[in-house]
């Protein structure tokens, strides 16, 4: 048997325009969008189709934004291909409420709300408490590890084998890059992001989230799902809420996701929402593997492909 996996991108993945080719050819995906700004009272479908750059980027639209699309894509796969079915789910950081959405551990409007609150939150402590991140591109796990050590910043996101995301104070960011650099990293490029996330100084959106998560009940998953902070499938909803609370601040395992996805003999993907980070990303983790995109409706038809493997 063909085992799928469901990959959901994270916050940078955002462009403006994103899922309009999926809104103007489904009434599933208007539906979608209509029920979002319903919800929240948010115009979901002016911030990602119209933008502009500036408000689509801003930490909140951008969540709600990308989560929605990446939903609404969900839900064209499901009405198209039923018979594909994921064997596990998982996203990096923002994309691990897509996925559970999309292995039934919470509905979509409720997700949206958690979103929203989490995005907001993040706001807030990026404001309270500056920083930077930093990634570095070309040194092993355990030598960014050290650099994190000796310039008192976290390790924020295992991407791949080569490379790894540092978060902390601006001023520490520095000296990691330079310090990285110095032991011969082929890149440390220091990132336009708000605030250092998944990091210690966001500790205080890791207690926001737990009061947001203090009246909701997570399902058991009814598909495999892969939190970030543990790297390995969890089919306990009370579990997987504790490890969202902490995601915020601590690592996002992505490589070790992706090798525990492996290893639990998973080698075909959709990347569901916009971009191709997660593809990328994928082919330097293990080159066997095979990631469908699909950010743009065009894309649909490259799933026949995995039609064709599973017959």
């Amino acid at each position: 048997m063909v085992k799928i996996g469901f990959l959901f991108p994270g916050q940078g993945a955002q462009t403006v325009g994103m899922g309009r080719d999926f809104y103007d050819a489904s009434s599933r995906v208007k539906e979608i969008f209509a029920h979002a700004k319903d919800s929240i009272n948010i115009d979901v479908a002016e911030i990602c189709f119209n933008g502009p750059e500036e408000r689509l980027t801003q930490t909140v639209n951008a969540q709600i934004a990308i989560f929605t699309v990446s939903v609404a894509i969900r839900e064209v796969i499901r009405e198209r291909y039923p018979e594909i079915q994921p064997f596990l789910s998982c996203g990096l950081s923002l994309g691990e409420y897509s996925a559970l959405v999309s292995a039934g551990v919470l509905d979509f409007e409720t997700t949206l709300r958690i979103v929203a609150q989490r995005g907001q939150l993040m706001e807030d402590a990026a404001r309270k408490n500056p920083g930077g991140m930093v990634s570095i591109i070309g040194l092993s796990e355990d030598q960014c590890s050290r650099i994190a050590r000796e310039c008192d910043v976290d390790v924020a996101n295992y991407n791949s084998p080569e490379q790894v995301v540092l978060s902390g104070l601006k001023e520490n960011i520095q000296k990691a890059a330079e310090s990285a650099v110095a032991l011969g990293a082929k890149k440390a490029v220091i990132l336009k992001v708000s605030g250092a996330f998944h990091s210690r100084l966001m500790r205080t959106a890791a207690e926001g989230m737990n009061a947001v998560f203090d009246t909701v009940k997570l399902h058991n998953p009814v598909s495999g799902f892969i939190p970030n902070v543990t790297a390995k499938l969890e089919d306990s909803g009370e579990a997987i809420k504790n490890n969202l609370i902490l995601q915020v601040s601590q690592s996002v395992k992505w490589t070790q996701t992706m090798q525990y996805a492996a290893g639990a003999g998973v080698n075909y993907f959709l990347e569901i929402g916009p971009g191709k980070v997660l593809k990328g990303l994928a082919r330097r983790i293990n080159k066997d593997v095979t990631v469908i995109s699909v950010e743009k409706e065009a894309a649909l038809t490259d799933i026949e492909e995995l039609l064709k493997i599973k017959e």
